[in-house]
């Protein structure tokens, strides 16, 4: 009976060992140099370029993933009639890119949240056009009214998008908001 706890120890330390070695980080094959920083792949939690930590500009053009942007970026504001329709087709987008980059990004205004769609994230990936005509000199996406998008990240899971509306004043009744919950 006294074999038990010394059993049930030794196996114990031996998963304890196993572990250990399986969550080990591996350097390649014997005498292989690991990769630097700068060859390694973006992966989650990296803090070269993490979600939440967009440049203050884009990229440029040369140093962006060679792929057209989303086609609904593409598309976006070319159906007037869809107008009040926006916010939901910008939250898309940046469901899009939660979904490849693991959360939303987040910027101190429109244009560094647009940047990040724009090529500014860790695989230089432009989800939206470099240029589009509803891109005003500062970067800013405009609503069909020519006011600039409200983007609010509230958490790495939820994102506000507003548009000012038809009288261009944030936060008020007209305004068109898109929460995600």
């Amino acid at each position: 009976m006294k074999k038990h706890p010394v059993i049930a120890a030794v196996i114990l330390a031996a998963l304890a060992l196993f572990a250990y070695y399986l969550g080990k980080p591996r350097n390649g094959a014997p005498g292989e140099s690991p990769p630097s920083a700068s060859e390694k792949p973006f992966q989650k939690g990296d803090s070269r370029m993490a979600p939440g930590r967009i440049p203050l500009s884009v990229p440029a053009r040369s140093g962006l993933a060679a792929v057209t942007p989303h086609p609904d970026a593409v598309a976006f504001g070319r159906d007037p009639s869809a107008a009040g329709k926006e916010p939901q087709q910008l939250f898309r987008l940046f469901e899009f890119y939660r979904e490849t980059f693991g959360g939303f990004p987040s910027g101190e205004g429109n244009a560094h949240f647009m940047n990040a769609l724009r090529g500014a994230n860790p695989e230089r990936l432009p989800i939206f056009p470099e240029s589009h005509p509803r891109l005003n000199r500062e970067g800013e996406l405009l609503d069909f009214w020519g006011s600039p998008f409200f983007f609010h990240q509230i958490s790495s899971d939820h994102i506000e998008i507003r548009s000012p509306g038809p009288d261009r004043e944030i936060f008020t009744e007209d305004d068109i908001t898109v929460p995600n919950r």
